[in-house]
């Protein structure tokens, strides 16, 4: 009596030693405390964890407890998950504490439960860091197992882009593509956007999902519009060389190819919905995607047998224009008239 007792967090990892027994009955009370522990006390322990053995033994235990993870445990697993991968990850002298991390946030991830209490700043937080460690990669090849590391990496990552609406998956890469393309490649960015478009039109509630995708690309066009028309004017209208006078401009320059590409998917899946949301969008915001593969607005041709093909169409490599200087030829040239039209003309 009269003496400090462990708090329980304190003892889990390095219990006490039992006088006259064995190491294995030592480990056997470490076991049972971190089994029967609150899993929001461990995953504080997280990014605290002092010795390498003790975070292995902390994660791996965290993983096979993924199924006991409750709607309350989520969000502080998922912030202590944050934390670590930014201390550890492609850091020197932890390279031993990786491995378990990663598959940590591999089995975190292909959870829909885990995943479905989080808000958008903290899905936000972990897709940062599996796209930054993807972008910038080299440390992995410093590492034995380093390849499947990465490869980790990248199954996390589209799993966490897969187990949440695909909206919000969408708006996350082009909020990241956006405002950190100094730590995550545009291109990078634009290729999980097509892996997350791909599935656009297969969900049991196809018009509520593609307005929902429709609506994250307007907002991304309303946050981007006023730099893209500045600077893909400058681009269009000089006739010298114009490079992009930020890595930002070079970055929405790419993410807008992206974002024609998922309109053009929604035009192709809903053609009617698509329209009617295109005739809700500022002028400017419209001409932004007159380079999708089916005019902006457009429902269907005329029964006069005319073409609706837009005269002025912005360039299909814009991105790479304003990345390298090159002024870049038009994506589509305007449509020839038809020999009844020229007649007409001329008559």
């Amino acid at each position: 009596t009269g003496g400090l007792a462990l708090s329980p967090m304190a003892s889990m990892l390095t219990p006490s030693p039992i006088p006259g027994d064995t190491g294995d009955v030592n480990s056997l009370v470490r076991e049972v405390a971190l089994q029967t522990a609150p899993i929001s006390q461990l995953a504080e322990r997280v990014p605290k964890c002092g010795g390498s053995d003790d975070f292995r033994i902390l994660c791996s235990t965290l993983k096979s407890r993924m199924k006991q993870v409750r709607e309350a445990d989520s969000v502080p697993l998922a912030e202590a998950m944050v934390s670590a991968m930014r201390m550890y990850l492609g850091h020197d002298r932890c390279s031993d504490r990786c491995k378990p991390l990663v598959d940590l946030l591999d089995e975190f991830c292909a959870s829909r439960d885990c995943l479905r209490p989080l808000d958008s700043s903290l899905l936000r937080g972990l897709l940062r860091e599996q796209l930054r460690n993807l972008h910038d990669s080299k440390w992995t090849l410093q590492l034995e197992g380093g390849t499947q590391l990465l490869r980790t990496i990248n199954l996390s990552c589209v799993m966490l882009l897969n187990n949440i609406p695909r909206s919000n998956a969408m708006s996350l890469l082009l909020q990241l593509g956006t405002e950190e393309s100094e730590v995550i490649a545009s291109s990078l960015v634009v290729k999980c956007l097509r892996k997350v478009a791909k599935g656009l039109g297969t969900h049991r509630d196809l018009e509520a999902e593609v307005a929902a995708v429709l609506q994250a690309m307007g907002a991304w066009l309303r946050r981007a519009q006023p730099r893209l028309s500045s600077l893909l004017g400058v681009i269009r209208e000089s006739t010298s060389s114009v490079a992009a006078r930020s890595l930002v401009d070079a970055a929405v320059c790419a993410l807008l190819e992206g974002v024609r590409e998922v309109v053009d998917l929604a035009q192709q899946t809903r053609l009617e919905q698509a329209t009617a949301w295109a005739e809700k969008l500022r002028p400017e915001e419209r001409k932004l995607l007159q380079a999708c593969q089916l005019p902006i607005g457009v429902a269907a041709a005329p029964a006069t047998g005319k073409e609706n093909v837009p005269t002025e169409i912005p360039c299909k490599n814009e991105a790479a224009a304003a990345a390298t200087g090159t002024i870049a030829k038009p994506l589509l040239a305007p449509s020839s008239p038809t020999p009844a039209q020229s007649a007409t003309a001329r008559a």
